[in-house]
């Protein structure tokens, strides 16, 4: 679902995969298996997922142009929260 919104917004949004706290091959295994074409990065020490306030995994963050967080997702995000909370706020509807 997140690859489609990715393909789909891919001229409005970066849509990035970190993963944080983990020095294995997981991420990678799952890269491959859900054939992701968004930009990955490794954030092994969990310094980044700190510095912008992640609370978990999985967990969804908009970053605005200007480094702030918009929107926050505790936990798995859904068609439904990117219909109609993400889309909004990428389409400047939002507050």
């Amino acid at each position: 679902m997140l690859e489609r919104f990715a393909g789909a917004h891919r001229a409005d949004l970066a849509v990035v995969g970190i993963d944080t706290q983990d020095n294995t091959d997981d991420a990678l295994d799952f890269v491959d298996e859900f054939s992701l074409s968004y930009d990955q990065l490794h954030d092994g020490s969990g310094d980044y997922a700190d510095e912008i306030g992640t609370t978990g995994v999985p967990e969804s963050i908009l970053i605005a142009p200007d480094g702030d967080v918009a929107y926050h997702v505790p936990g798995a995000v859904t068609e439904s929260i990117l219909r109609d909370q993400i889309e909004p706020l990428i389409e400047g509807e939002g507050a």
